[in-house]
């Protein structure tokens, strides 16, 4: 456990009917003027500004209003109130709203507080507040725990970024009043969206890879075990002021470092994504963290999968025993199974984010020129290679293609392009599932299916359900006449990476090591010695287990596969397989392969296919020198035996 501080120094009133002590708590902290800060027209429709407004006149207490901050609130809004509090004398801000407004209240009380600063800065962490104005709040909306923290997310709507202003105490609300009652008119929508804020930031302080104490995991499982149960009642009744009392309060702990203290923190990863989609694409904010959760999940959970299978078990109340993995993912998929019960999407497609190419040439021309000149590339080029390494994804048939968010936006954020993806985490678990079933790699390519497969996970039984969701796969073609999808890998990314992550797996050579036994065997390839890359090809099967021994075929066919798909990243690289044979055809600049491969024969019999067959007609025009070669496997050792190369 880390060594933390705990500060909470907003004062609680909670109840029905609090909000008519505004006035009174106002005058209590010295107020004389007051800005009284809110949203849309609810909050006048509803008549809570006009109650707030007549309590303070009867106090006695000046007051200015400005209305019209939006979610994800903008930063021409807060300079907007940094002017006018300037221009009225305001000595204290009234933040009547939830999340958005009070965010938009703490900017401008630091503008007002450092006016020589421009408050953007505090976001870009140019510059640190010194001060800010005394805060109120009369939350009207559970969800972002504002109201006790330290926190404040402001977007430019100019250059469509969602920043986080630097973190200090100075714009803790002295104050909060939190009244059930008045959250009963939110749309279900919204109500639902502030749940998974709550959850939110009590997983991102949850999951973390350092050893936690035990009395916060209690008090963060309790949370999220209330705030889950609560969310539910509210999709039935939302008037139950019981369940609207649980979450309120569940969102001020939430956020008030309580279920963070021993844990270093928080990871955060969540939502510094849904900060980058807030600011391009203005979504709710809560609705962002749940279309992204799961697959964040999935892709990190395998650094400490005993912590996600703590949460399956003391959540979900999903038995867990040594195999911490298989836990872990049912932990997920019921978290992913609770969004969709309260109306929340679980990815980028129901959350209506499809990244389409007319929408990455909408909102990042600039960037797309900029990568273009970092690569020394052509726009076109550029364009070509951001969709041939990050579009391709379709999650029902018939449908544009769709660029994975997280690889182009860092793609745009370093100016190069890279397996970004597969730098979140690893698919070691689907890895498994494959070899467990002995599944022939090569049909990952051209893979059918049909509907029932795609939406339901077999575990141990079925490993193309799981590869499908993990993102893996994707629907390519569609035969509407018998229902069947075929499967493929969407991108270079994903294809490559994937099959870079298998070697490993599959032969003896460890991740390091991999890479550079590829690349030495792409020189020799493209340097004219079959001699060289057949002994190298050799190592590849060194080491074959005992237990394979009844799986053989199968084990040899996924090795060349894997070879050979990576050598097709460097060369022209074609390959078939069918029952008991493996035809490969390698094209380089200078020379062309045409190889045959016997599992049971000898090398003599795969040069003699080759002729007979004519497989090396169409190539014999060609002005490449021609190669020739059989290839005969041993059960004996494992291993190629022995070959026979040819020229022309």
């Amino acid at each position: 456990m880390r060594n933390f501080e705990y500060y909470t120094p907003t004062r609680i009133i909670f109840g029905k009917d609090t909000h008519l002590q505004t006035a009174s708590l106002l005058k209590e902290y010295g107020a004389h003027k007051v800005l009284i800060h809110y949203g849309g027209q609810s909050a006048v429709r509803s008549g809570l500004i006009d109650e707030i407004t007549a309590n303070l006149k009867e106090t006695g207490i000046e007051f200015v209003t400005l209305g019209g901050v939006v979610p994800n609130p903008h930063l021409s809004k807060v300079r907007e109130g940094i002017e006018l509090c300037k221009k009225e004398n305001i000595d204290f801000i009234l933040a009547v709203g939830g999340g958005s407004v009070i965010d938009s209240s703490k900017a401008i009380g630091y503008g007002v507080a450092d006016p020589d600063t421009d408050v953007w800065d505090f976001c870009l962490k140019k510059a640190t507040p010194t001060g800010c104005l005394p805060i109120g709040v009369v939350l009207t909306i559970a969800a972002s725990g504002s109201e006790m923290s330290s926190s404040s997310v402001i977007t430019n709507e100019e250059t469509k970024e969602k920043r986080g202003c630097a973190k200090t105490d100075y714009c803790r609300p002295k104050f909060a009043i939190l009244n059930p009652r008045l959250t009963y008119t939110l749309p279900q929508y919204q109500t639902e969206s502030g749940c998974v804020d709550i959850l939110m930031h009590t997983m991102e302080r949850y999951f973390v890879n350092i050893e936690t104490m035990e009395i916060t995991d209690s008090i963060s499982e309790s949370l999220l075990q209330t705030v889950i149960y609560n969310a539910r009642i509210l999709m039935k009744e939302p008037d139950n002021y019981s369940a609207r009392a649980e979450i309120m309060w569940a969102g001020s702990l939430s956020h008030n470092g309580l279920t963070g203290c021993g844990t270093g923190g928080g990871d955060w990863a969540c939502h510094q994504l849904e900060h980058e989609l807030g600011g391009v694409y203005d979504v709710t904010h809560g609705a962002g963290l749940a279309a992204i959760w799961g697959s964040w999940a999935r892709y990190v959970y395998q650094v400490n999968p005993e912590r996600f299978a703590q949460f399956a078990t003391n959540i979900f109340d999903i038995p867990c025993g040594t195999d911490f993995e298989k836990t872990a993912l049912a932990g997920i998929e019921a978290m992913e199974d609770f969004f969709r019960s309260i109306n929340m999407p679980t990815n980028l497609h129901e959350l209506g984010l499809d990244l389409t190419e007319q929408e990455i040439h909408d909102n990042f021309e600039k960037e797309i020129h900029e990568l273009a000149a970092a690569q020394k590339m052509t726009y076109q080029e550029a364009c070509q290679e951001l969709k041939s390494c990050y579009d391709g994804y379709h999650f029902v048939e018939n449908t544009e293609g769709i660029y994975n968010p997280f690889s182009l936006l860092n793609t745009f954020k370093y100016k190069k392009f890279d397996n970004y993806w597969f730098e979140t985490s690893t698919p070691t678990y689907l890895v498994e599932l494959l070899k467990n079933n002995h599944y022939d790699l090569e049909r990952m390519a051209h893979e059918e299916t049909d509907a029932d497969v795609l939406n339901s996970i077999y575990g141990d039984e079925e490993p193309i359900p799981v590869i499908f969701q993990g993102g893996y796969l994707t629907i390519k073609e569609y035969d509407k006449e018998f229902g069947l999808y075929r499967l493929g890998f969407p991108n270079r990314e994903v294809e490559e990476g994937f099959i870079k992550f298998l070697i490993p797996f599959y032969t003896r050579f460890s991740k390091i090591e991999a890479p550079f036994e590829i690349q030495k065997f792409v020189r020799e390839i493209r340097s004219g010695q079959p001699e060289a890359f057949l002994k190298r090809l050799q190592t590849f099967f060194a080491d074959t287990p005992y237990e394979l021994a009844s799986e053989l075929e199968r084990h040899y066919q996924n090795v060349l596969f894997i070879v050979f798909k990576l050598v097709g990243f460097y060369t022209q690289a074609k390959y078939h397989t069918s029952e008991g044979r493996i035809d490969l055809v390698v094209k380089t600049t200078d020379y062309i392969y045409v190889m045959e491969c016997k599992l049971e024969g000898t090398a003599e019999e795969a040069i003699a296919q080759i002729e007979e067959k004519h497989y090396a007609r169409p190539f014999e025009t060609d002005s490449r020198k021609l190669f020739k070669i059989g290839i005969n496997f041993s059960n004996r050792t494992r291993n190629i035996e022995r070959w026979i190369v040819k020229n022309n």
